[in-house]
């Protein structure tokens, strides 16, 4: 399903570009205005972004761009991962819950990148 980016969405994308170069974080920054997103899992913790007029290679790769953890909304610990493609472009959002049960929100001022 493809939706918009929501504004948690969006406030944790650039909480977590604060600590890339200027010209890294201009770039994923400006395609983050014009993203929207696919839920790759029923709960929403794995996101893709569709970027406007960007089309992917077949069979893209990614990386990783930023990876840190925070808190859930009811304590629990949250690994986020942030990644990008082959040509540096945003690409997923992952947010991986320790605890048991689904994501709730993260508290993106816990955020830490590692």
């Amino acid at each position: 399903m493809r939706r918009l980016v929501s504004a948690m969405e969006r406030e944790l994308v650039v909480r977590m570009c604060e600590g890339l170069p200027a010209a890294q974080r201009g770039k994923m920054l400006a395609d983050l205005a014009n993203a929207s997103v696919e839920l790759l899992n029923d709960d929403g913790s794995i996101l893709r972004f569709e970027l406007h007029n960007y089309i992917r290679s077949p069979g893209a790769g990614r990386r990783i761009a930023v990876d840190g953890t925070a808190s859930d909304r009811d304590g629990a610990h949250l690994n986020v991962i942030l990644f990008i493609d082959e040509n540096d472009r945003l690409y997923e959002l992952e947010l991986v819950r320790f605890d048991e049960g689904k994501v709730v929100c993260p508290n993106i001022e816990t955020f830490k990148e590692y």
